[in-house]
């Protein structure tokens, strides 16, 4: 516990006792620092009511109290403090709502992320002329709208109001901030289109997540052709009706594009290369067509290996995760893909998630594949795949994750390194496949699998059709190498690795 002698420092400026593992209350002598400009208790094990005292310290300029388990409600005092200008409240029990009431407020970045906050966002809190970060992310209760005075914050870097309650419409002024950086809007209830407008003076944005709304109509290309800088558009689970956007080959620094569950229909074709993308999602929607072999030749960063001992994956703490390069994924699922699967996929070298299933695909399964040696998670089930598996799939040493399930697969199946780690759930329904781990041995020569079944299985494609009879599908018993594709989020079929890179970039405090 922090002892109650701390108060006898009257002199102390700056106090940092992060990540020291103090627990229980703050003491109230801690109201005897007033010469302090900075105080930093977070990442401990605090507890009791937020620390009223610490109102008394009119020369702070930073407070952070974040990853403790703070209670009760925030004091309107704190927000009130003069020389006040960086709060982090973030991942505490606070409650109840944000002090609607403020004198004078110099706060330029604000913290409270990941509590028990309530009611509307306060006007005053949109209309500081010197805000820059505003984090107010997995708060549940939080409602209401996006007021339209946010466009006036013109210093504004980072707004994060993921997770929450909000509605309404987003406001179509937003174009006002020209310093935005990140723009993160996840899972709230917005609806309408997104304002065609919106990013045309975007021009530093970075990061865009507004999955998990009901945003309807196009993507604006003409506004969002500007961002030049973004690397993340994120525009999953909502109700976007539109085509491939390949004039987004245009953003160089591109690197995820996430149009999953939507209705984005049509051809996925592109004249231009995307030369940065590393995830691209097209999932539960409506493209159909077959697959250009040339398409695959226009996503380079998916070739390039990378060396993963360089790269690490940051926690929530940091201030923006920075994508690591190691991590790339195709998924196309769910949708009206039919032809064959080209063999040119077989050259996304650096490809460690491929998901293919619930389409249409005939013919064989590319021996190329056997190329990917980086593949942690392949997933091709519930198309019309016919022949035999190639034995080089078995060159994928990485392999953790593998459906294969309800296809018109025949012959033997192949043995040696991961393929002895899986179980028959990867392999079901398909008649014709023989050996271990099925129970069905293998007779001779009439399992060859050189020719195409006759019964093909009944599909569906599209939609959200994913099979809960196969949900355990694929998993590998054994060994697992490199980044563990082991735990599978079965809602949406992703690695967690994945989910938590896509959603965790934000701005935590």
């Amino acid at each position: 516990m922090l002892p109650d002698s701390i108060g006898n420092l009257k002199s102390l400026r700056v106090l940092s006792l992060d990540e020291v593992g103090f627990i229980g209350n703050v003491p109230s002598s801690i109201c005897n620092l007033t010469s302090l400009t900075s105080l930093d208790l977070s990442h401990n094990s605090f507890s009791g009511e937020f620390p009223h005292t610490v109102s008394n310290l009119v020369q702070l300029e930073t407070l952070h109290i974040q990853y403790n388990n703070f209670t009760g409600h925030i004091p309107s005092s704190i927000f009130n403090l003069p020389n006040l200008q960086w709060l982090g409240c973030s991942d505490n029990q606070l409650v109840g709502p944000i002090p609607s009431e403020i004198v004078h407020s110099s706060l330029h970045s604000v913290y409270l992320n990941n509590n028990f906050l309530n009611g509307t966002i306060p006007s005053w809190l949109l209309a500081l002329p010197s805000m820059e970060i505003l984090g107010l992310s997995y708060n549940q209760e939080l409602s209401g709208t996006m007021p339209s005075y946010i466009c006036y914050l013109a210093s504004l870097l980072v707004i994060d109001l993921s997770n929450n309650n909000l509605s309404g419409s987003i406001p179509e002024c937003l174009f006002n901030l020209a310093e935005l950086s990140v723009l993160n809007l996840r899972n709230n209830n917005f609806h309408g289109p997104i304002p065609s407008s919106m990013f045309g003076n975007m021009s530093k944005l970075t990061h865009v997540d507004l999955n998990g709304n009901k945003l309807g109509g196009s993507l604006p290309a003409q506004s969002l052709a500007t961002c030049k800088m973004l690397e993340v558009l994120d525009v999953g689970n909502n109700n976007v009706d539109d085509v491939f956007p390949q004039w987004l080959s245009n953003l160089p620094s591109l690197k995820v594009l996430i149009l999953g569950s939507n209705s984005f229909h049509g051809a996925v074709t592109t004249s231009n290369s995307f030369s940065m993308l590393q995830i691209l999602d097209l999932s539960n929607n409506y493209f159909n067509g077959s697959l250009p072999a040339g398409l695959f030749h226009k996503f380079p960063a998916m070739k390039m290996l990378k060396d993963k001992s360089e790269e690490t994956v940051k926690g929530k703490e940091c201030v923006v995760n920075k994508f690591p390069s190691v991590f790339t994924t195709l998924d196309m699922s769910n949708n009206y893909f039919r032809g064959e699967i080209p063999d040119a996929i077989g050259e996304l070298g650096s490809l460690l998630f491929l998901n293919l299933s619930h389409n249409n695909f005939v013919g064989p399964i590319p021996s190329s594949l056997g190329n990917m040696r980086e593949l942690e998670s392949l997933d091709l089930s519930s198309n019309r795949l016919s022949r035999k598996i190639p034995s080089q799939l078995t060159s994928l040493t990485y392999l953790s994750f593998l459906n294969l399930s309800r296809n018109s697969l025949v012959g033997p199946i192949p043995q040696g390194n991961q393929f002895g780690t899986f179980d028959a759930a990867s392999y079901a329904g398909n008649e014709g496949l023989c050996g271990v781990p099925l129970s069905k041995k293998c007779g001779g020569d009439d399992e060859d699998g050189d020719h195409d079944q006759d019964s093909e299985p009944e599909l569906e494609s599209g939609g959200e059709l994913f099979s809960w009879g196969f949900a355990g599908a694929g998993y590998g018993c054994g060994l697992v190498i490199g980044i563990s594709t082991a735990y599978i989020m079965f809602s949406t079929r992703k690695p967690e690795w994945l989910v938590e890179i896509v959603e965790n970039w934000t701005w935590r405090g």
